[in-house]
C-alpha cells in the first residue's frame, strides 16, 4: 500500500514539469463565415464551417496544423501573439505554428 502514496506525491511534480514545458494554446477567431480545419500535433480537432464572431481555443505540445477557406476571415493568435495570416485575402490558406513561431 506505501507505492501509491508515493505515485501520488509523485503525479503532482510530473505535472508541473510537463506544464514547465511550454504548450502551445492557440485561439482561432473568425470575422466571417468560412471552413475551419486544426489539426494538433497530427490529431484532427476540428473541421467545420465557422460562423462569423466565433473564437475556439485549441492546446498542443508540439505544432498546429490550420487550413481556412477564406484566409481573411480568420484571426490566429498563438500563446496570445496574433500570427501572420493564413493567406491572400478572399483564397483559401495554410500555416503550421510550432514553437518557433513565438520567438521575436
Amino acid at each position: 500500500m506505501q507505492p501509491q502514496p508515493q505515485l501520488g506525491s509523485a503525479s503532482p511534480g510530473s505535472a508541473e514539469q510537463s506544464s514547465s514545458a511550454a504548450l502551445l494554446d492557440l485561439s482561432v477567431s473568425t470575422s466571417a463565415a468560412t471552413r475551419v480545419r486544426i489539426l494538433a500535433d497530427n490529431k484532427l480537432l476540428l473541421d467545420a464551417e465557422l460562423p462569423a464572431g466565433e473564437t475556439r481555443h485549441f492546446s498542443a505540445s508540439r505544432q498546429f496544423e490550420v487550413t481556412a477557406g477564406d484566409s481573411s476571415a480568420v484571426l490566429l493568435e498563438l500563446n496570445g501573439k496574433a500570427m501572420p495570416p493564413l493567406g491572400a485575402p478572399g483564397s483559401s490558406g495554410r500555416m503550421v505554428l510550432t514553437q518557433k513561431d513565438l520567438r521575436p
